[in-house]
């Protein structure tokens, strides 16, 4: 396996690795805390590290030690939008009638290393079937879990959801980056964060149903690059703050 494709996989593990857990309702931090220890190495969760990480689903007890503890309620959370746990089933209504996520039809290959693979099945252990690159015409043919059934320059194949700039989603510059800084399963709390900032920040709602929030408008990539480095230097945005393409953000919520 050559490098390339070496970080392509890696990128796609951890991407289902954390759907996965977001479907489960752990808070994906815990993957980070894993990949702190060797491969050699183990380490036990206390009881309380949990509840806080969502492994377990505390009693009424659990909760009275925790708020005496000053420990706050754990905020629910996303993934980077783009390894979001679903993908739309357009049979049914979105979970807020106010945020309608339409059917893909369309779209364009976007990767942030500028190519992917072409795959003959809905997994990354399926045969690669082609190459494709930024900016190639995706005709969609069917929604999966995680996976678009796709047509690039009449070869079918699937690709993951991530990597399809959709047209029927939200419109931005092609090559542009947002920095996203938290992410909810609810409006409510989505509009209470961002009106508490002192940020400029735009909600924007995902294939996931969640809301993500990010810093106000999109950025070149160095440029994004270079601004999450400094914010979180400086303490201005969370430690779990990125830098996304944006690929699964499908319209603006509010709330500049």
């Amino acid at each position: 396996m050559n490098v390339d494709s070496a970080v392509s996989q890696v990128q796609h593990v951890t991407a289902e690795t954390i759907s996965y857990m977001v479907e489960m309702g752990v808070d994906p931090a815990l993957l980070e805390l894993s990949l702190k220890y060797e491969k050699d190495d183990i380490r036990f969760l206390s009881k309380s590290e949990m509840v806080a990480y969502r492994v377990t689903t505390p009693l009424p007890a659990d909760d009275e030690k925790l708020a005496v503890q000053n420990v706050p309620p754990p905020t629910p959370q996303s993934p980077h939008p783009e390894t979001s746990r679903a993908l739309p089933d357009n049979s049914i209504p979105a979970l807020d009638a106010r945020f309608p996520i339409p059917i893909a039809k369309t779209g364009k290959v976007r990767h942030p290393e500028g190519s992917e693979f072409l795959r003959a099945g809905p997994t990354q252990a399926a045969q690669k079937i082609g190459k494709v690159k930024n900016g190639d015409p995706v005709k969609i043919l069917d929604v999966s879990d995680r996976w678009y059934h796709v047509s690039v320059d009449g070869k079918a194949g699937y690709l993951h959801h991530n990597w399809v700039k959709v047209d029927q989603f939200l419109i931005m510059p092609f090559h542009n980056r947002y920095i996203q800084v938290a992410s909810f399963d609810n409006f409510a709390e989505t509009q209470a964060y961002i009106q508490k900032s002192w940020l400029r920040l735009t909600a924007y709602f995902a294939t996931n149903h969640w809301f993500a929030v990010t810093l106000s408008g999109s950025y070149p990539a160095k440029g994004a690059g270079e601004a999450l480095k400094i914010m979180k230097a400086n303490g201005s945005i969370p430690d779990d703050a990125f830098m996304t393409v944006g690929n699964t953000y499908v319209g603006k919520a509010c709330c500049e």
